[in-house]
């Protein structure tokens, strides 16, 4: 069966790339979608009687399901596993004067199933875990840890470049409310959640990437 032109130089470049192999350093920037949900009621309990139940209403009403981009940077320590550390942010209504957003920053650990029985492959696949920092909010806020882990899909074109796909859950373990995010040092301002605020941020994401092996490039 003949190719069409058009799709020749891709297929020439998926079979010529050169197969994926333990070590070196991971690049990538993801962009996708991110949707919050949280313990409303958790939430309200723990602020004063009184106002636990608007504000808590105030401040998940208002966080929304929007685009998200991410920064990732690992290191392939054993082959079948590696770390990275990772930066992201998420945004909604971001041109008006309510605008609001959250983020996430910190590292995760990843095993890599395939590279045990098929050490030389184009595609790898991967299962993660970790920790990190979050905030969200528009004018009311939220901030704290939260553990994650998801899963990813990754296929090596040419020499270096990677695409692929993941899914990540993150289990919110926020642990601070602030009223007024910009005045969270006034009196006041911010409550502790010491049952936390529940809730997860999910994201589907596709990404661009690079593998470099300093021993081998």
């Amino acid at each position: 069966m003949k190719l069409p032109k058009i799709l020749i130089p891709l297929a020439l470049l998926l079979t010529s790339a050169p197969a994926l192999a333990a070590g070196g350093v991971t690049f990538a920037l993801e962009y996708g979608a991110g949707s919050w949900s949280f313990d409303k009621d958790r939430i309200a309990r723990q602020l004063p009687l009184g106002y636990g139940s608007y504000a808590a209403s105030a401040m998940v009403d208002n966080v929304q399901t929007a685009q998200e981009a991410r920064l990732r940077l690992g290191y392939d320590i054993l082959g079948w596993a590696s770390l990275e550390g990772f930066i992201g942010g998420t945004g909604w209504n971001l041109t008006t004067v309510d605008r609001g957003g959250g983020g996430f920053g910190g590292g995760t650990l990843s095993f890599h199933p395939a590279q045990i029985w098929f050490p030389e492959r184009k595609w790898d696949v991967e299962l993660f875990a970790g920790y990190g920092y979050g905030i969200v909010g528009q004018v009311k806020g939220m901030d704290g840890g939260a553990f994650l882990w998801g899963l990813r899909g990754e296929y090596k074109l040419g020499k270096l470049m990677i695409v692929g796909a993941d899914f990540t859950m993150h289990n919110l373990l926020f642990n601070a409310f602030y009223e007024d995010y910009d005045r969270r040092n006034l009196p006041g301002a911010m409550y502790s959640l010491p049952e936390g605020s529940g809730g997860t941020f999910f994201t589907g994401a596709v990404f661009l990437g690079f593998k470099i092996d300093p021993m081998n490039d």
